[in-house]
């Protein structure tokens, strides 16, 4: 088919395997830590070694449920395509053509669907179930109305594609017990349609995290990151429960923007006012220390002359209050995020 089409075969994309190899190689930390977890799932979705045909006599009306099929034609957008020499041409218009694009808005898919129209003389031999077909394809555009026809069926064969793909990606969440996130609107409301979404509050949390950009964390390297997580679980719990309690209200907010506003308000009262309380609370510390080892220094001068006792006595005095106040600290719940911007 690639052969009638004129297009050659497609070589490695080097720098597009580098740039996935950096990748993996950037998440190494995350994957040791067991934060993240790798699965090959594209494997799942590569086309089968034979080329399936696909038959409706409706033009694929009820490939999927009525509102669902709406949605997806709502927002579909479908361009011509031209052969301009060896390359083919996606146009800003739709007109009458052998090739059309489709995409989605709401859907920051990488690469579009690309369908081209051909005229098919069919043989069927229903005895031995098998099918001969000669395929045409004239320089002509095919008449107004086939074309119309032709384009709504390749809109529903795509969205029937993207739909088909998101649920087996949705299942495959639910088999491993993983949380399913997407950043397409489109599918997003899709999903909303089909499945009562999860309302519990650590997903709200996610949901509103991902939608806000957290600028603190860019020059945060990632082995720092795994390393603080390891090493201060608790910490992290503290600091997880604290997130869930600031953006658990925002869950009756209607208002996508009024809800954002809220979601900022709240991460800046995390990471701008209770980090600088960490910081003052340590000050305060340290000044304390200073006192109280400058009282036992001079506790100490006396009671070389007397008693070795009282060194223990006085050094306790120091130590204590400083590892009591060490554990206050680590409670705190921006103790976490304090300790990651620190390194």
């Amino acid at each position: 088919m690639n052969k009638l089409l004129g297009m050659q075969a497609r070589s490695t994309d080097k720098a597009a395997l580098t740039d996935k190899i950096r990748f993996l190689k950037r998440i190494t930390p995350m994957v040791a830590a067991g934060f993240v977890k790798l699965l090959p799932v594209s494997v799942l979705f590569d086309p089968p070694r034979e080329t399936p045909i696909f038959y409706s006599d409706n033009y694929f009306e009820d490939a999927l449920p009525a509102e669902v099929l709406r949605l997806f034609r709502d927002h579909a957008l479908v361009k011509s395509v031209r052969r301009a020499g060896k390359v083919w041409r996606v146009e800003d218009e739709l007109l009458p053509c052998r090739a059309i694009y489709i995409e989605y808005q709401g859907h920051p898919n990488v690469h579009g669907e690309f369908c081209t129209y051909h005229d098919n003389a069919v043989k069927l031999d229903e005895e031995d179930r098998t099918v001969q077909f000669t395929i045409k394809r004239p320089d002509s555009a095919p008449s107004p109305e086939r074309f119309a026809v032709w384009v709504r069926q390749s809109v529903n064969r795509a969205a029937q594609d993207l739909y088909t793909q998101t649920f087996g990606e949705l299942m495959l969440a639910r088999s491993i017990g993983a949380l399913y996130c997407t950043r397409s609107e489109l599918l997003a409301g899709v999903l909303k349609m089909q499945i009562r979404p999860t309302d519990s509050i650590p997903v709200h949390t996610t949901n509103t995290v991902m939608n806000l950009e957290l600028p603190f964390l860019t020059d945060v390297q990632i082995d720092q990151l795994m390393r603080v997580r390891t090493e201060e679980g608790e910490a992290f719990h503290n600091f997880r429960t604290e997130l869930d309690k600031q953006l658990r209200y925002l869950r009756t907010i209607d208002d996508p923007e009024k809800a954002s506003r809220k979601a900022k308000d709240a991460v800046h009262e995390l990471v701008e006012v209770q980090i600088r309380d960490i910081s003052n609370k340590l000050a305060s510390l340290k000044e304390k220390l200073w006192f109280r080892a400058a009282i036992s220094t001079i506790g100490l001068l006396a009671a070389v002359q007397t008693s070795g006792i009282s060194l223990l006595a006085s050094a306790t005095a120091v130590v204590e209050p400083a590892l009591e106040y060490r554990k206050e600290i680590k409670r705190h719940p921006a103790f976490f995020l304090w300790k990651i911007l620190k390194r």
